[in-house]
């Protein structure tokens, strides 16, 4: 097979006196003559059919040796030896009209190839010129898309095609995406659903049955449909676009798709068009340009609304602007960019507008999200006396949930990750970076007291991905574990050439600050400032006497905790077991902690921040609980240094007794007991206690 694919003769001549299996398959079901004819060797096929191959021979998908020798999707160096190589396979017998699995002949592939000499021996030879696919492709069909300026990117399933529209959309203001019908459409919902949230105009154009099936309601059952309900796909995307409709007669075509397109622009939303089979093929006038014109407002009340707001602006010392994704949907970059040059105000982005075309102004300040915001950012804008809002809806996430201050008045790569093989196929130049953290964190981040195994996935070796998914030459990948790794990585990406790919290795848990914080205000935080907004009692007591604050302690739950002390909750209470909130805090952040890698350390995430929280509102280090013990007594005997600087820190006594007798050092792990002797020995003469601790701290947790 490989003497054949290099059209190399001796070689084939040599292997066949050898008694070289002639009828040998690869993987793909590719025999010896199949090769041949890919190479367009004339000379070999004459041997391999002096050997009795099969001139009709075929591989799994039911390519034939002529359909090979044409080439489709090659060069055209060998235009003129491609057509010698059909017409001498056709004299010897090859079938012109044999047909893959999908329907495809010969024909069609050479039409699609636009090779007109290769089409002319076809037709011909007897080449069907009315023969269509399984989809209805003729080689019409094929040659017309050929020479058309609009570009077919087949994807590899219906929501990554949907996806695709919605991203070019984004760019360049308008996409589409063609699915078939039923199962093929019920997979792009999900991207309509979220175009339609994030306000992105797009067509999905999606098969249907003839018009006369329509009919037959309930009479007929078709494979692809949901039971008899024909209309059941257009009702599931009414709700998820803006327009939904389907063509019924060729006279509604061109104002149907004009209409749809108008509202798609206008509401900045999906819509949503069913073709019907016999409808794909109907004769229609030539369509007129759209003409669309995008709404306007009425001139003369924007002119007053223009002239208040500058003069409120211009009478304000203190004015921030916050900058949202609307700006895009409406086309009105450049104009917001001259706006915040001209008057150099300080400004933001939000959520939706993160890593946009503005950020490299001076007078950005950086991302603005709610409470989750840097300090400078909501200094600049919650701070401003007058805050102008450009384009920004505010949703949950631009107001990191809800925690703004100003005045009122204003997957995941693996889902779609095997489109790496469409851009290697459109040979498309694309360095991808992966930030590898083996999962769902945004989920791990909510919770991060469990080990949630539904937030974990199988990990792949993206590196390997490029090869693997047939990357061409200078394609590559990289494992990388370090930040000199991953700038190694980058610079060898210099070139520009290719498809490279960057297994960026991160922590499970490494995630930006200002998410974490996010994820802990969706540990409930929200609700419950609401809740005492609205008079519930900080201090009621449930099972056990516990209050909220010990539940939220208990759980490690920090932002909880700040916004019941905020709310003044009794910092000190007992439990009827004689529990505080700072028992509860130490005592079940280290018993149901996870086991650091410092021997000795046991903590469970956020435990440590609860108890500094505890601590700073003023909870008594020294309050004892059950037998007597102190919050000292727990962190010495879990051997917790961080949780035992802390309570140090806050004055906590190393001579309180539990109801044994037992002072905190007694009942401490040798290992905790030695650091504290270590830390009050002749190395750390002339430092403080707490200071040393404090030093050990460091030196047994590098990381802390």
């Amino acid at each position: 097979m490989a003497a054949c694919e290099r059209g190399d003769l001796a070689a084939a001549r040599s292997l066949l006196a050898a008694s070289a299996d002639l009828f040998a398959k690869d993987a793909t079901g590719r025999s010896a003559i199949l090769f041949a004819a890919s190479a367009a060797s004339v000379e070999v096929l004459k041997v391999l059919l002096e050997h009795a191959a099969d001139v009709n021979s075929s591989n799994c998908a039911g390519h034939t040796c002529v359909m090979y020798a044409v080439g489709a999707g090659q060069d055209n160096s060998k235009s003129a030896q491609r057509l010698e190589t059909v017409r001498f396979l056709l004299d010897e017998g090859a079938s012109v009209n044999g047909a893959t699995g999908y329907g495809l002949s010969a024909l069609m592939l050479a039409a699609a190839s636009g090779r007109v000499q290769m089409v002319e021996l076809l037709i011909e030879r007897a080449g069907n010129i009315n023969a269509a696919s399984d989809i209805g492709l003729t080689a019409l069909v094929m040659a017309a898309d050929k020479g058309s300026p609009v570009k077919h990117i087949g994807t590899c399933n219906e929501l990554n095609a949907a996806y695709l529209a919605d991203g070019y959309s984004r760019i360049k203001g308008f996409g589409v995406a063609a699915v078939t019908y039923g199962p093929g459409a019920f997979n792009a919902v999900n991207a309509v659903a979220g175009a339609y949230d994030a306000n992105v105009p797009m067509l999905l154009v999606s098969g249907a049955p003839q018009t006369a099936r329509y009919r037959q309601r309930g009479k007929l059952l078709l494979h692809h449909a949901v039971g008899s309900d024909l209309d059941a796909t257009i009702r599931v995307f009414t709700p998820i676009t803006a327009a939904a409709a389907r063509i019924d007669t060729a006279e509604e075509a061109i104002p149907t798709i004009d209409w749809l397109l108008k509202v798609a622009l206008d509401q900045k939303r999906p819509v949503y068009l069913e073709i019907p089979f016999d409808m794909q093929k109907a004769v229609i006038q030539a369509p007129a340009s759209l003409n669309y014109q995008p709404p306007s407002s009425d001139e003369r009340a924007l002119h007053r609304v223009v002239e208040e707001v500058a003069r409120v602006v211009n009478s304000t010392q203190k004015v921030g602007v916050l900058v949202g994704v609307f700006v895009d949907r409406e086309g009105l970059q450049q104009v917001a960019e001259d706006m915040l040059s001209a008057s150099n105000l300080p400004f933001a982005t939000t959520f939706d507008q993160k890593a946009g075309y503005l950020e490299h102004l001076p007078n950005c300040v950086g991302f603005y999200q709610g409470g989750v915001s840097a300090q400078s950012v909501r200094d600049a804008t919650e701070g401003a006396d007058i805050l102008l809002t450009l384009g920004m809806p505010q949703t949950e996430f631009n107001l990191g949930f809800l925690t703004h201050d100003f005045k009122e008045g204003d997957g995941s790569f693996q889902m779609t990750g095997m489109e790496l093989g469409t851009l290697l196929r459109h040979n498309l130049n694309f360095l991808l970076i992966i930030l590898n953290n083996a999962g769902y964190t945004a989920e791990r981040a909510i919770h991060p007291e469990r080990d949630d195994s539904y937030n974990d996935i199988q990990v792949w070796n993206y590196h390997l991905l490029p090869q693997a998914l047939g990357g061409r030459q200078g394609s590559n990948g990289v494992d990388v574990f370090t930040e000199s790794q991953f700038t190694e990585a980058l610079a060898s990406y210099e070139s520009g050439k290719g498809l490279h790919v960057v297994n960026a290795r991160l922590d499970k848990m490494d995630i930006p600050a200002f998410f974490r914080e996010m994820s802990d205000m969706l540990r409930h935080d929200g609700v419950v400032t609401l809740l005492l907004q609205s008079a519930a009692s900080p201090d009621y007591r449930y099972s056990n006497g516990k209050t909220a604050l010990m539940g939220a302690a208990a759980l490690a739950h920090t932002a909880v905790v700040v916004a019941l002390l905020a709310h003044r909750a009794d910092v000190n209470a007992q439990s009827t077991g004689n529990q505080t909130p700072l028992l509860y805090a130490v005592e079940t952040g280290l018993k149901d902690g996870l086991v650091c890698p410092v021997p000795g350390e046991v903590h469970k995430p956020g435990a440590e921040a609860t108890t500094q929280a505890l601590l700073s509102a003023a909870a008594d280090p020294d309050l004892a609980g059950p037998r007597q013990r102190t919050a000292l007594h727990i962190s010495a005997a879990y051997g917790s240094v961080k949780l035992a600087a802390l309570l140090l820190t806050a004055g906590a006594s190393l001579d309180a007794m539990d109801e044994d007798g037992r002072r905190p050092m007694d009942g401490a792990r040798p290992e905790f007991r030695e650091a504290v002797q270590a830390a009050s020995g002749s190395k750390g003469a002339g430092k403080p206690l707490l200071q040393r601790l404090g030093d050990l701290c460091l030196l047994c947790c590098p990381g802390a």
